[in-house]
């Protein structure tokens, strides 16, 4: 074979190696970015669960505030954090 005809061969291959790389390399990302999102779903889920929890806290903290003073008890302010 010529020389010209050997680095066509090469050039062919390492263009099939380099366009096989990117494919893999755009696979992967694509899958990242999959479980980022699964990742943000749980947390936001995870947010709202607190967050309604947290205010639950919040009533039943001023009920029994309440209930404390009704009996004669001191009840400190509640925080409002």
């Amino acid at each position: 074979m010529s020389l010209f005809l050997v680095r066509l061969v090469s050039n062919r291959l390492s263009a099939r190696q380099s366009r096989e790389r990117k494919r893999n390399y755009i696979a992967d990302l694509e899958a990242y970015v999959e479980f980022l999102e699964a990742a943000r779903v749980r947390s936001d889920e995870m947010y709202r669960q607190l967050m309604n929890e947290n205010q639950l806290l919040k009533q039943s903290n001023v009920q029994l505030a309440l209930r404390l003073s009704e009996l004669g008890g001191v009840a400190p302010p509640p925080h409002n954090t």
